[in-house]
């Protein structure tokens, strides 16, 4: 039996249990990173809990729409056994018809298969960067390009500490001062990824760390999500000074060290901007494609929304 649930309807600890359990599981999919990063969302439930798809609700013009939030790089349909290709298109059916739109980023090529009118010319791609930690640090680190060993090595002669912060408005406001100039983010992604911080130390899933210099004070900080066997790097940044002084190189040098030889993954989330993923590749990472599935359903009141949408582009 598989059925749409409203939030309000969702029993959060068989949620999270069957995310934990979940051969697919992501910190993005847990209910109080949901509960935090739209205003609402919504799931289809299959059984007793033994697949879920979640569905992040935001309204356009008036219209409930599903659409990955700012603060999800993925999602898809988890559960703790491999899904058929018929059980995952009888969830994915399940969508409400009032929901006119769905634009989901996710790994699983089953959401090419949306019933939402016209199947479109071309899927997006976007590529997210991940490094393996099962391998000793000296493993690993003869995979840096020669660029990072000498930012490195550079880092380590600024005499740099490294520190546990529980500060999550400081390190929002950290990364809003050197980094949220050059991009192009709403207040409320600020304002979501504060709560979403602060619920990931509460639930022991994630830390905030920081480089300090005993002379100019922080240098760089990142919020570190964790969850199952995978590290996230979620928010990082670096003060001007910091960048001169390469220390994210040390930061993530210092992750690198500690989860080496451990069955776990360093998510670094991608970018799509070249000189971030070049970053990111200069520690080895490989990189990892998804896809961004944007569909609209093909009647009346979904035409005119979608038009009404294109002209306030």
């Amino acid at each position: 039996m598989i059925k749409h649930l409203k939030r309000s309807d969702i029993d959060t600890t068989r949620w999270n249990d069957s995310i934990k359990k979940s051969i697919n599981g992501s910190i993005y999919a847990m209910s109080w990173y949901l509960d935090h990063s739209c205003a609402s969302w919504e799931a289809i439930v299959m059984e007793n809990y033994e697949a879920v798809l979640p569905l992040p609700i935001f309204m356009k013009f008036g219209i409930p729409m599903i659409i990955t939030p700012l603060t999800v790089q993925q999602l898809d349909i988890y559960s703790s056994t491999q899904l058929s290709e018929a059980q995952s298109l009888e969830m994915i059916n399940a969508i409400p018809k009032r929901l006119k739109r769905i634009h989901i980023a996710s790994q699983n090529q089953i959401f090419s298969a949306l019933p939402f009118g016209d199947k479109p010319k071309n899927r997006k791609q976007k590529i997210n960067l991940i490094l393996p930690l099962n391998k000793n640090y000296e493993v690993l680190k003869s995979a840096y390009s020669n660029s990072h060993l000498k930012g490195i090595k550079r880092a380590q002669k600024e005499n740099f500490v490294l520190q546990y912060s529980t500060k999550a408005r400081e390190c929002v406001d950290f990364f809003k001062s050197n980094v949220g100039a050059s991009i192009s983010l709403p207040n409320s992604y600020f304002v979501q990824t504060e709560k979403i911080i602060n619920a990931a130390l509460k639930h022991k899933s994630g830390q905030i760390l920081q480089v300090v210099s005993p002379t100019h004070g922080i240098m760089a900080m990142s919020f570190v999500g964790s969850y199952k066997n995978r590290i996230y790097d979620l928010l990082s940044s670096s003060s001007p000074l910091g960048k001169k002084k390469r220390a994210m190189f040390f930061l993530i040098d210092q992750i690198i060290q500690e989860y080496s030889n451990r069955d776990m993954i360093l998510d670094f989330e991608g970018s799509s901007i070249a000189g971030i993923a070049n970053f990111y590749k200069g520690f080895g990472a490989t990189e990892v494609p998804y896809y961004i599935f944007d569909r609209w359903r093909g009647d009346l009141l979904a035409r005119f929304t979608r038009m009404l949408y294109q002209i306030k582009q």
